[in-house]
């Protein structure tokens, strides 16, 4: 007998390490989530767009439509946009964190140069 696994379950099952060996955030951060509250009871952050993300929306759909008419002959779709744990379509956050290298020679130019030069 085989058990189904619902889209919140299959997401908490998987492996809490990214390739590199860190810790999964997002699998942490559902199970605390999931744990700290009923499953019928999410934040209503997760299950419902404020004023202000539904604007958000709306513009990066619009962005969307404007992209994909300018250039017809990209085939991949912009990622601006996902469903998150509860099926609720959100806006991609696109800000890069920095983070340091573990290459000490590449923080600096000469570093750089002699990196690339080889």
């Amino acid at each position: 007998m085989a058990v189904e696994m619902n889209h919140k379950d299959e997401l908490i099952s998987k492996p809490n390490a990214t390739a590199e060996g860190r810790g999964s955030t997002k699998a942490t951060r559902l199970k605390t989530i999931l744990d700290t509250t009923s499953r019928d009871t999410p934040p209503e952050s997760y299950t419902s767009n404020s004023q202000k993300e539904k604007i958000c929306l709306e513009i990066v759909n619009n962005f969307r439509k404007i992209f994909t008419h300018q250039y017809p002959a990209l085939r991949e779709r912009l990622f601006l946009t996902a469903r998150n744990e509860f099926g609720l379509e959100k806006c991609v956050c696109t800000t890069i964190r920095p983070e340091l290298l573990p290459y000490p020679e590449l923080y600096d130019v000469q570093g750089c140069s002699d990196f690339v030069g080889r």
